[in-house]
């Protein structure tokens, strides 16, 4: 609202001072109609500016829940198309397999919820490397670099 105050009373000292207003408005940079459009709703932006919460989104409480039941020692190794059905066997239903999935990867808890080794870089083997005739002997060429592919 700042900026169309501060552009409309630009274009209107420019017009009084004698210039055109298309002129004016095209070296601002607007189109003479977002211009007559301004001054008509002194008003402002009528949109909604807050954010919009359904009534069926998840409160922190179910989220937390979520969350608990999914890294506890019970569940940790089980994906949640896993964890829903038990609980379901059970009598407890705290959401859809979905709301797991949506829930765990909001908070970046699709990964392995359990700790485990570092995976194990693996590379090939080193190369050899003859400087000389007769210095490296092999029977397995696969590593060895060449030009031909």
């Amino acid at each position: 609202m700042e900026e169309r105050t501060n552009v409309c009373t630009l274009i209107n000292e420019a017009v009084s001072s004698g210039a055109l207003k298309d002129q004016a408005c095209d070296i601002l940079g607007y189109d003479i109609r977002t211009l007559q459009r301004w001054d008509k709703n002194l008003e402002g932006d009528k949109r909604k500016t807050r954010e919009y919460i359904p009534n069926n989104a998840l409160s922190s409480a179910e989220r937390e829940n979520i969350i608990f039941y999914s890294c506890s020692e019970r569940f940790v190794n089980m994906t949640p198309c896993e964890i829903v059905p038990t609980l379901a066997e059970e009598g407890l239903y705290i959401g859809s397999e979905s709301t797991f999935y949506r829930v765990l990867k909001a908070e970046n808890m699709l990964h392995h919820r359990f700790d485990t080794k570092p995976r194990i870089a693996r590379h090939h083997p080193r190369e050899l490397e003859a400087t000389g005739p007769t210095q490296v002997w092999s029977w397995d060429i696969t590593y060895l670099p060449t030009y031909i592919k």
